[in-house]
């Protein structure tokens, strides 16, 4: 009877590591859908697909980009919290993780709680243009202007609690500027209506907001980097006018579900490392102002919980109320 019941042991333990065996093989034969919360054609799209299509070929596994956008990029990052740990389904996204808790009073997932940050990719600076409404030259002339104003100035963003809307209270607070926030579905439609002049200011990243200072229909007052940048050298930095204590990127990565085995996320980190140094990626980043920045695994998921302690605090102070 022993010898019996240690064959049926023996028996149903050897057939779970077949099945462990065969679902492991099955899962790296499995595309990694990669979700981007945010609409096709935008900026942060555009940096996810070709991201997406150096890490298929470092890690000879297909990544497939879904954008799953609306809700302030709740809805597409719910569905990667959600989703099995399995290494089959990942998050693009970055700063705006950080803001929500502060924004969003229901949020349908704990950024702490169910997502890891398994690599970053790169950091980027945002621009404050002003359109044909405003006739300054500089940012002390903008402050000087905003004082002749008793209606106070106007500013275009994609939305309450996103990152151009954060960054865009931030800067005014530093420079005392009130200014009537005007939330669009985007940061197209926004630029739009600077250009028309139906707004009169608009803090976009570089990639958002190059092509129109350099095409005249938008004037660049400062740009947020600790440099000037390669594509608008002549663009001086917010503390170079006088606002020395002044600084913000935006930033981006790789999230993954919580209880993501720590090999997979080990392999991954490692293959984005190798992915950023893809002359495409380089050549992309450089385009839009992009900044590679890679770390191991490890030091991102740090770098992530300090952005979630540091940001809901400046949001609070910034009187920014959630909904």
């Amino acid at each position: 009877m022993i010898f019996s019941n240690r064959i049926r042991t023996f028996a149903l333990a050897t057939v779970m590591l077949v099945s462990t065996n065969a679902f492991a093989q099955a899962a790296d034969s499995n595309p990694i859908n990669l979700i981007v919360p945010y609409a096709p054609g935008g900026g942060v799209d555009t940096t996810t697909r070709v991201v997406a299509q150096a890490l298929s070929t470092e890690l000879k596994r297909q990544v497939v980009v879904i954008n799953r956008g609306g809700a302030g990029s709740t809805i597409g990052t719910n569905q990667a919290a959600k989703a099995p740990p399995d290494g089959r389904t990942l998050l693009y996204a970055g700063i705006g993780l950080a803001f929500q808790p502060a924004i969003f009073k229901n949020l349908p997932y704990d950024p702490k709680r169910d997502l890891e940050q398994i690599a970053t990719t790169g950091r980027q600076p945002y621009i404050l243009a002003i359109g044909p409404s405003l006739k300054v030259k500089n940012l002390a002339e903008l402050v000087a202007e905003s004082k002749k104003r008793p209606d106070g100035l106007t500013f275009g963003t994609p939305g309450k609690g996103s990152p151009p809307h954060i960054v865009s209270e931030l800067l005014l607070s530093t420079l005392g500027i009130k200014a009537t926030h005007v939330p669009y579905k985007g940061g197209s439609p926004a630029v739009i209506d600077l250009v028309g002049g139906r707004i009169d200011m608009v803090v976009g990243t570089t990639t958002l907001m190059t092509p129109h200072i350099k095409s005249g229909d938008l004037k660049g007052l400062a740009v947020t980097s600790s440099e000037r940048t390669k594509q608008l050298p002549d663009l001086p930095t917010v503390a170079e006018q006088g606002f020395n204590d002044f600084q913000f990127y935006t930033w981006s990565g790789i999230f993954a579900p919580a209880g993501t085995p720590d090999s997979f996320q080990t392999t991954l980190n490692e293959a984005m490392a190798r992915a950023l140094a893809h002359p495409q990626v380089k050549e992309v980043f450089d385009r839009d102002g992009f900044e590679s920045l890679s770390m191991p695994n490890k030091e991102a998921q740090q770098f992530y919980l300090k952005e979630l302690e540091h940001w809901p605090a400046v949001i609070r102070k910034l009187g920014i109320q959630p909904e």
